[in-house]
């Protein structure tokens, strides 16, 4: 890379030899190459088929040119978007439908979380899938079909309701894909939820994405807060068996460093913004000087979007695409209050959706069918109790306890 005209490196390697993260590049150059030669023949077909020169007669030919060009640019579209809508002919009516979808469920978080308390506690011992405490995160994951909660009545719904009422929207409600919020999070809620732990906004912004403002909300009307006070029994069981696996691994790892296979030190994950870092001193040092010049005016023009600027992209997106006109009010700071218009309207939208997925509940209660997933995910890629359950039997058995989770 010591040439300064020597920008993009040649790579003669067959086919066959090329790595496994380049294919998505063969991909789209492939897709993207047959886009061109679609666009060739709509365009030639334009140009000169005789059956619309009747259609082109009013106009000189340069215009029929200029259409030619425009139209391949104008159907592609058409077949990129359409199709994508015509898939999914709802997707812009149903997003605040799916919005509440995903939010009627922190119910049945809640009250599974306030079943945890009891059951750590082994004021409650018999809960389908549950044997340690790792097991309620996966409940967590498949809230809407768990076999260990009753079903959400109306008094527990209507509480819901008052709450998102008075919520703040961009606080509290704001997680259409449910990533805020740890719902099961033990020791932490704990801490957070007890009366003297400080208000929400006091505390680091990683703090306030984990923990929704509903469970103390339902805690000051049922009386749950109790709940919070119950012995861990359980865990301090568990943390036993935690103690003896953790030595055990250290007892490993004490073997492979004498025996000089001790794992590598060095760093198996950088954040993305460690790689950009890297990407700047890895490019100061190897690339050529008009690279680096380039680079260096990126980042000069082009600083990394904040957070705040990101949701506001995001806001102005949306804003663009309804259907409906937001009413924005006056202010100093169109920003401000662009995104204060977004959010009422989010959060009327979901007051008005939370009644409708509701009674679609109720309707799917009453007919003895499954609730539908509220994301797509994969659980399997998320149950990481199955790993912590086998770590746990391995601390009974280094205690020479039975490795079962009666205990």
């Amino acid at each position: 890379m010591a040439s300064d005209d020597d920008i993009l490196p040649q790579d003669d390697s067959a086919d066959d030899d090329r790595l496994p993260f380049t294919t998505y590049h063969q991909e789209e150059a492939d897709r993207l190459q047959a886009e061109a030669d679609t666009a060739a023949v709509v365009a030639a077909d334009v140009l000169q088929n005789a059956r619309y020169d009747e259609f082109f007669a009013p106009y000189q030919p340069k215009v029929r040119e200029d259409f030619a060009r425009h139209y391949v640019m104008t159907r592609q579209r058409w077949m990129d978007v359409g199709q994508a809508d015509e898939e999914q002919p709802n997707r812009r009516l149903t997003i605040h439908t799916k919005e509440a979808y995903v939010a009627l469920w922190a119910i049945q978080q809640k009250k599974l979380f306030d079943l945890q308390c009891q059951w750590r506690a082994e004021e409650v011992t018999d809960i389908p899938g549950v044997v340690i405490t790792n097991d309620f995160d996966t409940l967590s994951a498949a809230i809407e079909n768990s076999p260990a909660l009753s079903p959400i009545t109306a008094e527990e719904f209507a509480l819901y309701l008052e709450w998102v009422q008075q919520a703040d929207y961009a606080r509290d409600l704001n997680d259409r894909h449910d990533g805020r919020f740890v719902w099961q999070n033990h020791r932490f809620l704990r801490e957070a939820l007890a009366p003297d732990a400080p208000p929400l906004q006091a505390r680091p912004v990683a703090t306030l994405k984990a923990v929704s403002d509903w469970y103390r909300f339902h805690n000051a009307r049922t009386g749950h807060d109790r709940l919070l006070y119950l012995p861990d029994v359980r865990g301090t069981k568990e943390e036993r068996y935690w103690d003896a696996w953790r030595e055990g691994l250290r007892e490993q790892e004490a073997i492979a460093q004498a025996a000089g296979t001790a794992p590598d030190p060095r760093p198996s994950y950088l954040p993305p913004e460690e790689h950009r870092t890297l990407a700047t001193e890895f490019a100061g040092r190897f690339e050529p000087a008009r690279l680096n010049r380039w680079r260096e005016a990126t980042e000069l023009l082009r600083p990394p979007m904040s957070e705040q600027d990101r949701e506001l992209q995001m806001i102005t997106h949306f804003l663009l695409s309804t259907w409906e006109p937001v009413a924005v009010e006056g202010s100093p700071d169109w920003r401000e209050a662009t995104r204060q218009a977004y959010y009422a309207y989010c959060h009327r939208q979901l007051l008005e959706q939370l009644p409708v997925v509701y009674q679609e509940y109720l309707q799917r209660q009453s007919w003895g069918i499954a609730q539908p997933d509220r994301l797509d995910w994969d659980l399997s890629h998320h149950n990481m109790a199955q790993y912590y359950r086998g770590w746990l039997l391995d601390g009974r058995a280094r205690l020479g306890e039975p490795e079962d989770f009666d205990f």
